[in-house]
């Protein structure tokens, strides 16, 4: 090319200045998007998340699209339709901030084109990718490898809020109030009982009426709004409706 001083001028095509493959593409030098963008186009039609992800990850490994980014935006949506039910379904509350279902799912979906990249690709393209645009998660779902118990799951799972626990609270009477702050200091405390862990054993043998099963569902909702376990045991079935 006649005339061309610096790498700039190597990518600049009619006045404008392009990324090195982006000016190939203006030059005629390399195919564009196109074929990438019609294929993802028909895929969506036809396929469900789990499919156009693999989908997408073949894309970009076979044809390596010029503008990665431009194909993400383009078909994200439909890249990461069932993946909000997988979050609900897996983790529940427990890892989906209030207002952040769609962000979490978006996330969720580049965590999991990350796994397929990683297993059907190689570091160097990988890095190749991430330099061209592609997003990477900025949630690492790695982290939350302790919580795949599903019993552990459903009893975190709870959305009893701070201000809905107080409430509750609220409505103790004084003994009733004694008792659930005593339980609740025998929990929160750091000193071992005569079993060598925290905490302590009461037990309640108050007139029936008196509200024992309002006083221990209090403490339950208390420690659920603090996103801890608290499991109710009991011995009959009519006593586990109350609970």
């Amino acid at each position: 090319m006649k005339g061309l001083t610096s790498f700039d001028d190597l990518r600049t095509v009619d006045g404008q200045l392009f990324e090195w493959k982006e000016a190939c593409v203006a030059l005629g030098l390399i195919e564009s998007d196109k074929n990438a963008d019609e294929i993802l186009d028909e895929g969506r039609h036809m396929q469900g998340g789990f499919g156009l992800r693999y989908l997408f990850v073949m894309v970009l490994l076979e044809l390596q699209p010029v503008d990665h980014l431009v194909l993400w935006n383009k078909y994200k949506e439909f890249i990461a339709s069932d993946c909000l039910y997988i979050l609900r379904r897996d983790f529940q509350s427990l890892l989906i901030p209030i207002g952040k279902e769609e962000s979490y799912a978006e996330q969720y979906t580049l965590y999991l084109i990350d796994g397929l990249l990683e297993h059907h690709s190689t570091p160097e393209l990988i890095e190749d990718l991430a330099r061209n645009y592609l997003p990477g998660p900025t949630v690492n779902f790695d982290t939350f490898s302790d919580i795949l118990n599903r019993l552990l799951r459903e009893e975190m799972s709870y959305t009893i809020t701070p201000d809905e626990a107080q409430l509750a609270w609220n409505k103790l009477n004084p003994d009733q109030l004694n008792a659930a702050e005593r339980i609740m200091a025998a929990v929160n405390s750091n000193n071992d009982n005569e079993f060598g862990t925290p905490g302590a054993l009461f037990f309640s043998n108050w007139a029936g009426g008196t509200g024992k099963t309002m006083v221990q569902n209090t403490i339950m909702q208390k420690l659920r709004s603090e996103k801890k376990v608290a499991l109710a045991v009991v011995s009959s079935g009519i006593v586990s409706t109350l609970l």
